[in-house]
């Protein structure tokens, strides 16, 4: 819902897009058209087209803007024309970041953090803006780590298995493991990282987190060991028992 209407405020402005914790350069967008058009570049996640349709209803906005979606498969179909890319799992790259700005891309806004398949150099050079729904304060890095802590007691409680042993009916089985006592490791130690964090210490577990980058109060508060990536180093087999 935060991100739905921080986007939908961003859009209608022009003003206040932002990649991760960085105000992103090019704020200040002008939409020439009276109708504006946002591409979802993927059928999954259908509940973001609706929500940010909400938001905009509530702005007032919603005749201003056309929302689309198309499968993963078939981008390159609808991408010409839009005013508003929003990538999901679609790779944006040069080529169809410049034949889109072409023909009026002006945004890439990003349905969450990760904006990993898109070309940053080629949005630079071809003037259109990139921006995302950072983790932190809105609501997202919460979501995400609530979810896997779901999985990961699904996971010790053989969940699965004792859907089918319950509707036997029969009690005690599986036998599961607890989350106390247990080791977490955490690559990758952002927003989405620390909220885990918080929520595996308030189970009894110890945490080992993960990064690329330095350390600060705000995220070495929720770590029992502090560790740095370093991709180049020799790969180990993991001990029997580790899960991943």
């Amino acid at each position: 819902f935060f991100g739905q209407t921080r986007m939908a405020v961003a859009l209608a402005f022009g003003r206040g897009l932002r990649v991760g914790r960085q105000r992103c350069c090019g704020t200040g967008i002008r939409f020439t058209s009276t109708s504006r058009r946002i591409l979802f570049c993927s059928e999954d996640f259908p509940a973001g087209p609706r929500l940010l349709e909400d938001a905009l209803s509530r702005k007032g906005l919603a005749d201003m803007w056309t929302i689309s979606t198309c499968h993963h498969t078939k981008v390159d179909n609808h991408l010409e024309g839009c005013d508003v890319c929003v990538p999901l799992m679609a790779i944006i790259d040069q080529d169809r970041i410049e034949r889109a700005s072409a023909s009026g891309l002006k945004v890439i806004y990003q349905y969450g953090a990760g904006l990993d398949g898109v070309d940053f150099d080629a949005a630079r050079s071809c003037g259109v803006v990139v921006a995302n729904i950072p983790a932190g304060g809105s609501g997202n890095g919460a979501s995400t780590a609530e979810h896997a802590l779901f999985l990961l007691l699904g996971l010790l409680r053989k969940y699965h298995k004792s859907q089918d042993i319950l509707l036997s009916r029969t009690l005690g089985l599986p036998l599961g493991e607890t989350l106390m006592g247990k080791t977490i490791g955490i690559l990758g130690f952002g927003s989405i990282g620390t909220e885990l964090a918080k929520r595996l210490q308030a189970c009894g577990a110890r945490v080992v987190g993960i990064r690329r980058g330095e350390w600060n109060s705000g995220n070495s508060a929720f770590t029992d060991v502090k560790a740095n990536f370093r991709p180049k180093q020799q790969k180990k087999k993991p001990k029997k028992g580790v899960r991943l």
